[in-house]
């Protein structure tokens, strides 16, 4: 009968430290996005499979935390080296992150287009990566509509250096 207690026992055990790692894991956010200002415009990528636009991002990795998953992403699909200078706060089961470039970015006039030869991912899942302006903002198609947000709120967020 005392080994059946003691079963019973660590049976609880069991199942509470089950929930509480359930819990503490679903705290943990699936995915992080960084928000690069750049004078009037922000930085977006453009999705290889919808053709949508959308912030830099993606999964946050098993061990990774989510501000670092938002500068690694950034690198991956733009080949910009970045830091975090503000936490936005949650976006949806992710986390939004106002980022900056450490070095100047240089576009193209008129379309807003970046060079994306020094992105790791390049051509894999991000096709296309721009500095849009307001107008142009409203007009693009968003990749994820929780990023919708965000968007709307880029316009307070300290600017990345740029090349003039």
């Amino acid at each position: 009968m005392k080994q059946r207690q003691g079963a019973r026992h660590r049976g609880w055990w069991g199942l509470w430290f089950l929930l509480f790692c359930q819990q503490a894991g679903a705290m943990v956010p699936q995915f992080a996005v960084c928000v690069v200002r750049v004078e009037d415009r922000v930085l977006l990528v453009q999705d290889r499979l919808s053709g949508r636009y959308g912030l830099p991002g993606g999964y946050v990795d098993a061990g990774e935390s989510a501000d670092v998953a938002a500068v690694r992403e950034l690198y991956e699909e733009t080949g910009l080296r970045g830091e975090i200078t503000a936490d936005l706060g949650p976006l949806g089961n992710g986390h939004a992150y106002a980022c900056r470039s450490r070095t100047p970015i240089a576009w193209v006039a008129g379309s807003g287009d970046i060079d994306l030869l020094a992105a790791p991912d390049r051509g894999r899942e991000i096709i296309r990566a721009r500095l849009a302006d307001q107008t142009l903002l409203h007009n693009l198609p968003p990749r994820f509509s929780a990023e919708t947000t965000w968007l709307q709120q880029w316009t307070q967020i300290a600017a990345s250096p740029a090349l003039s």
